[in-house]
């Protein structure tokens, strides 16, 4: 979809991208060949060099030059492009204030799932992060990449598709268990954990050391990010039915891939009260 966006440029809205679109300008090279584009000729002129450092960039691979010129609600067209460098991203905190610890990661990255528990292997996310080029979340731009650069010093990629955001823009509203349940999704055995949940099952891991309770957490850890793919393809694919694309670059939705750890069903009921 990046080689058919516009609205980069400097100066370039919704309406003037689809204005273009309509006039059977649909690609980069679209502008570049036409003689007399429907614009001004200075907006013409500052689009053609904007639309030849699009290219370069795009060339290169060199993600983080979109992302500086993409808004948050159209990071989504880095897709499908660039669907291969995606890591999908979900932490767990303590709950403590604005400086709290950072108790589980999971992160998705070319169909591996890594976890990372404070106390245990949280050091090696820093490497394993440095290798993900587009970073995907839910929230991940308030919450999730602020604490982890806050609390651990972790540098997530500039490119980010945050899909509270993304998911808004496809009238898709709610957190994320909601925008799940929205596209069919069942957490099963993990129905009712939320994020305060998981506050307590550290809290309770923290006392007991009970396996079944941390084996709990990362099941629900993982669980917010092995649906992240399928969230992300549902969106996009709504998205591309406002543009003229939809028929060519509709993608294929994934199936959630298993969760490699069990929530035990009693460590549920003591967190949730059910």
């Amino acid at each position: 979809m990046l080689g058919r966006t516009f609205l980069h440029l400097p100066g370039v809205g919704p309406k003037s991208e689809a204005a273009l679109w309509a006039a059977g300008i649909r690609t980069w090279e679209d502008f570049l060949a036409h003689p007399a584009p429907p614009v001004g000729a200075g907006k013409a002129a500052l689009m053609r060099e904007g639309l030849l450092e699009s290219q370069a960039a795009l060339a290169a691979d060199d993600l983080d030059w979109f992302a500086a010129r993409l808004r948050t609600a159209t990071a989504w067209r880095f897709l499908p492009r660039f669907l291969h460098h995606a890591g999908y991203l979900d932490i767990e905190t303590d709950g403590t204030g604005s400086h709290p610890t950072v108790t589980a990661v999971s992160l998705l990255h070319q169909g591996r799932l890594t976890t990372y528990v404070h106390g245990r292997d949280m050091d090696r996310l820093h490497e394993d992060l440095a290798r993900v080029r587009l970073l995907v979340s839910f929230n991940g731009a308030c919450f999730d990449v602020p604490i982890l650069e806050r609390m651990l010093g972790a540098r997530a990629p500039r490119a980010h598709v945050d899909l509270r955001f993304v998911l808004r823009a496809a009238g898709v509203r709610g957190g994320l268990k909601a925008c799940e349940r929205h596209f069919g999704l069942n957490r099963r055995e993990l129905d009712g954990v939320d994020g305060w949940c998981a506050v307590l099952l550290w809290r309770l891991w923290r006392r007991t050391r009970d396996q079944r309770v941390l084996e709990t957490l990362l099941a629900y850890n993982a669980a917010d990010v092995l649906g992240l793919e399928v969230l992300l393809v549902h969106a996009v694919n709504e998205l591309l039915l406002a543009t003229p694309f939809a028929a060519e670059l509709t993608l294929p939705v994934p199936r959630v891939a298993p969760n490699p750890f069990r929530a035990d069903p009693e460590m549920v009921r003591a967190v949730t009260g059910g």
